[in-house]
C-alpha cells in the first residue's frame, strides 16, 4: 500500500505546498503552473506529466485556465508500515495500536 492524495484546483486558483516527504507529483487533467523555490525556471505540466519533490521544497501550484487534476504520491521505495512518514502517521491512534498488535502474533 502506498500513500496517493489527490487535488483539484479550481480556475485561476494558487496554492502553496510545503513538501515534506520525497513524492512524484502527477497531473491528471488540465495544465499545472509550477514554481519550485529556489529553481531558476517554472515548470508547466500537462495531463501525464510527472515531477519529482523532495523534502523541504516550498511548492506554488497554479493553473491558468480552467481546473486542474493532479495527485502526489510517495515513491515505492518509501513506503514503510510503521514509518514516520507515509500513510501509517495518517491512521487514528487507535487503528495503528490495533495494527501493531495484529503485526506482532
Amino acid at each position: 500500500m502506498r500513500e496517493i492524495r489527490t487535488f483539484e484546483l479550481d480556475d485561476r486558483q494558487a496554492v502553496r505546498w510545503l513538501s515534506t516527504d520525497h513524492q512524484t507529483l502527477q497531473v491528471l487533467r488540465g495544465e499545472l503552473w509550477l514554481t519550485v523555490e529556489g529553481h531558476a525556471t517554472d515548470h508547466w505540466l500537462h495531463a501525464g506529466d510527472c515531477i519529482e519533490v523532495h523534502p523541504g521544497e516550498l511548492l506554488w501550484l497554479s493553473n491558468w485556465q480552467g481546473a486542474v487534476r493532479f495527485r502526489l504520491s510517495l515513491p515505492l521505495d518509501n513506503r514503510q508500515v510503521g514509518a514516520r512518514g507515509g500513510w501509517f502517521r495518517w491512521t487514528s491512534p487507535l487503528v495503528r495500536l490495533s495494527l501493531r498488535r495484529r503485526l506482532a502474533r
